[in-house]
């Protein structure tokens, strides 16, 4: 594969002239050339080097690039993985693939919350950018995303509405009015001073 057309794939929104700038266009003196090179070596460092998973994918669903994210979000090996069809998508949520595929083949890129299978069995949820990818002449020749472990987010997410929720339950118990079973007090709302549970306090009454 040529370097022009492994940008187009993996990052399908840069510019014709940046891929040509990019890939070593003819004509480029030296010293764009060599400066060209630097920035295709720092580009795909990056994307060898990122925590999110870089795939792509033509339109068969066949994987052409994986990258050291895919690996360690995944678990799958590139060797394991170019080549051969996605096997991430868990069964439930195959519809809701093919859907959004479509949506993108007919439309813009879609960022969406899901989940992925790892090569464990275990599922993982991820935030997905999903874009299609076109040929200079407009044609679709396959589909690049990349995907993003939000487990750790979602996690405090719920533990922030769990404690939201506890402080809202507290809040409307204190709200309630205090009533006194005590002899005393015969059930009144507030209790009669100097009532035993009226000095304790809602919460502990006797």
């Amino acid at each position: 594969m040529s370097s022009a057309r492994w940008w187009r794939q993996i990052c399908p929104g840069l510019s014709g002239a940046f891929v040509e700038e990019a890939s070593g266009g003819f004509g480029a003196s030296g010293s764009e050339l060599e400066a060209a090179r630097q920035t295709e070596a720092q580009l795909a460092a990056i994307v060898r080097s990122s925590d999110d998973a870089m795939v792509s994918i033509t339109t068969d669903l066949v994987i052409t690039t994986w990258n050291h994210g895919a690996e360690r979000l995944f678990g799958y090996s590139m060797a394991e993985m170019v080549g051969r069809k996605t096997v991430l998508i868990p069964g439930e949520l195959q519809e809701e693939f093919d859907l959004i595929l479509q949506q993108v083949r007919n439309g813009p890129p879609r960022t969406y919350e899901t989940r992925r299978r790892r090569k464990d069995g275990s599922l993982v949820d991820v935030a997905v950018a999903l874009s299609a990818m076109r040929d200079p002449g407009g044609a679709l020749i396959g589909y690049s995303s990349v995907s993003r472990d939000i487990t750790g987010r979602l996690k405090a997410e719920a533990e922030l509405a769990a404690d939201r929720a506890e402080r809202e339950v507290l809040a409307d118990r204190d709200r309630l009015p205090v009533t006194c079973a005590s002899r005393s007090c015969s059930g009144r709302s507030p209790p009669a001073w100097p009532c035993r549970a009226w000095r304790l306090g809602p919460g502990r009454l006797t």
